[in-house]
């Protein structure tokens, strides 16, 4: 099942193609038996899952894009107490898309040079940015005095978990994983990490 928010917001298309691309986020969040595993419905029907991807254009307005239409997307999905964290985690994720993943390897001449997908099932939201960079995220110590390096901490401030995984020689998506209530995210029993290189 796919959601998109009634409009699209200025910047961020749409992508019809599926969200093929984000499962290498949802195999590496997925913890057997326990994980986030939205791939499957349950018996009930209740936590079948929803999807809402677009692309972003290499552009800085892209990051206000994201932040919209993740907002959008959570407020049709019901989510309103996940709006503004995943929103600022998007956005977050988004902007190091645009300042560290955007070199064009071959091959990448025809894909959106950012996307970014949501994911829900019940009471959790993956999201999910992928750019065509291959180098690993990976936090920096935070210089208080620098505008920029907060990122990453940022991320890990706002989430359950997250991480990073490589995208066939085709760079790599970052994701992270939210809960509505501080019970299920413990009851998802995610190990923190900033890395899983699959």
């Amino acid at each position: 099942m796919t959601a998109h928010p009634a409009r699209s917001p200025s910047g961020a298309t749409p992508d019809g193609a599926g969200w093929d691309w984000m499962s290498l986020a949802v195999q590496a969040a997925g913890v057997p038996g326990r994980g986030f595993s939205p791939v499957h419905a349950s018996a009930d029907g209740v936590h079948v899952p929803q999807v809402a991807v677009c692309a972003l254009s290499p552009e800085p307005e892209s990051a206000k894009a994201a932040r919209d239409f993740t907002q959008a997307t959570l407020q049709g999905w019901a989510l309103e107490e996940l709006r503004d964290d995943v929103a600022v985690a998007v956005s977050e994720l988004v902007t190091n898309a645009l300042r560290h993943g955007l070199r064009r390897p071959p091959g990448f001449a025809n894909d959106p040079s950012i996307r970014l997908g949501l994911l829900r099932r019940g009471p959790h939201v993956l999201c999910a940015v992928a750019d065509p960079g291959d180098e690993a995220p990976a936090p920096q110590q935070p210089d208080h005095a620098a505008e920029d390096g907060r990122g990453l901490h940022v991320v890990a401030s706002l989430s359950d978990t997250w991480g990073c995984a490589p995208v066939d020689h085709r760079g790599k998506v970052v994701w992270a994983i939210f809960s509505a209530s501080p019970e299920e995210a413990l009851a998802l029993d995610f190990p923190r990490r900033a890395f899983d290189a699959r």
